[in-house]
């Protein structure tokens, strides 16, 4: 049991300093389109690039809490991340939901679903995730 204990306090000795470096730490992605896929189901090739600028605001000790939250250079507001991974949730303005989930090393979902029940939207992203 004390091997054990040890061994947890010196993965959090090691962990400490990256998180709290990453409490002010931006976000910024750079991502390509590479499908999109509607309500239904139906996918299609898609094409073009997207960015999202993700700033903490307020996170505890493993990144959940607020960000700021921009796309395409253009501020969304503020919204919620469940840890510096992800996944990031906002609403805009009219009421449309956005999510934006880190899946790997280099790829992410965007999700977006209109006020009113509107049938969602998924684009599946390839981004620069880690350095």
């Amino acid at each position: 049991m004390v091997t054990s204990a040890r061994a947890w306090a010196g993965l959090l000795a090691l962990l400490l300093p990256a998180m709290a470096a990453a409490e002010g730490a931006r976000l910024e992605l750079s991502c390509t389109r590479l499908s999109r896929c509607d309500g239904a189901g139906t996918c299609a090739a898609a094409e073009g690039a997207v960015a999202f600028t993700l700033a903490p605001l307020g996170v505890d000790a493993q990144g959940a809490g607020g960000y700021a939250i921009g796309h395409d250079g253009a501020a969304q507001g503020e919204g919620q991340g469940v840890s510096f991974a992800g996944p990031f949730l906002w609403t805009l303005p009219g009421g449309a939901r956005h999510t934006l989930v880190l899946s790997s090393e280099t790829t992410a979902l965007y999700l977006r679903q209109a006020a009113g029940g509107a049938a969602p939207e998924i684009d599946f992203l390839n981004c620069g995730i880690l350095p």
